[in-house]
């Protein structure tokens, strides 16, 4: 019995990006004029795969990296924040975008002084480009957007299909996408063909999104929340109101501290009392007393309930930081004394 074999191949092309946004049509026609020069016939069943990078650029989505828009931008384009981090400084936010998909700030890059932004209507532009692009070259075609950085992007770490148009299935799409990401680093188009699949439908819809982070089923939850942002959901906080974690690990002692105080404040008090204390770092940071509020904290038979589990939620939260608690809860019911220590 013969094994059976099958072959793709890819031609990329090097295209330059438009000096002035332009529509969906004019960007098809630019592509095709590409394609033309490069001598590339197209057939049924080809693949045009175009980086998403060019689109966002044809659509007029590019920003000065220095520019107060880059963060409205960001905000705009994120559906959620799974995880944050700083490195240097400099804040890095794993997003759930608008688009569907995982990536860091909400799907944009930097290139050079340049920030840019994620596709607008990724399936719908390639849609209308595919439509273009089938009447001009009078054949059956597939169009797929494709994204080629290293970030975890749907199911796992790999080039993705952002949209695709008159491809059979998502899984076909991805898969023509992370072919097209093995052409030159320098290539925005790449022709895909199949040499022994049919991976084209002739009756394309006018649109058909791509499959997204809520219909990955079980694989979804991984992406959710980064680790130290699951325990501070579980501790009632808020992840996306605190400071991000250094990912470089070079938050001095005062930032992890005010940190893990901030991760036990964020949102209402959990347990009836907790409200009657209020914390206060020493010096760098390295103690931490719980007094009472109020002169009426200590007579409230709820006080010592509460600060029992403020204790129990700071040493949690000072867990996440990578420090360890050593409290030692006074017998008079005046407070706690919280005692950092780093392993």
């Amino acid at each position: 019995m013969m094994a059976r074999t099958s072959l793709a191949t890819a031609f990329g092309i090097a295209a330059g990006f438009p000096q002035n946004p332009l529509d969906t049509d004019r960007t098809a026609a630019l592509i095709a004029a590409d394609i033309d020069r490069a001598r590339v016939e197209i057939r049924d069943d080809d693949i045009i795969a175009v980086r998403a990078d060019f689109v966002s650029a044809c659509q007029g989505r590019l920003l000065p990296a220095d520019s107060p828009d880059v963060e409205t931008s960001v905000a705009e384009a994120t559906r959620a924040l799974i995880a944050s981090r700083t490195f240097n400084g400099t804040p890095v936010r794993l997003t759930f975008t608008s688009n569907g998909t995982v990536e860091f700030n909400g799907g944009h890059r930097a290139k050079g002084q340049t920030v840019i932004a994620p596709v607008h209507h990724p399936h719908r532009w390639a849609a209308g480009a595919g439509a273009w692009l089938r009447s001009y070259f009078s054949a059956d075609i597939g169009v797929v957007i494709f994204q080629d950085l290293p970030h975890p992007f749907r199911r796992g770490q790999r080039a993705g299909s952002l949209a695709s148009y008159g491809v059979v299935d998502q899984k076909t799409a991805d898969h023509a996408a992370a072919t097209a990401a093995l052409t030159a680093e320098d290539s925005t188009l790449a022709i895909i063909r199949a040499h022994s699949s049919s991976p084209v439908v002739p009756d394309a819809p006018t649109e058909h999104p791509a499959e997204t982070f809520d219909e990955t089923g079980g694989l979804a939850p991984w992406f959710r929340l980064g680790w130290a942002e699951a325990c501070q959901s579980a501790l009632g906080a808020h992840p996306e109101g605190l400071r991000p974690i250094s990912g470089t690990r070079h938050d001095d002692i005062l930032a992890h501290v005010s940190r893990a105080i901030a991760t036990v404040r964020s949102g209402p008090a959990r347990v009836p009392g907790e409200d009657g204390w209020r914390f206060v770092p020493m010096g760098s940071g390295a103690r931490v007393l719980i007094e009472p509020a109020t002169q009426t904290t200590v007579e409230d038979p709820r006080a010592a309930i509460g600060l029992g589990a403020l204790v129990e939620r700071f040493s949690s939260a000072l867990w996440i930081e990578g420090l360890r608690a050593d409290a030692h809860v006074r017998t008079d019911g005046s407070g706690a004394d919280v005692r950092i220590i780093v392993p």
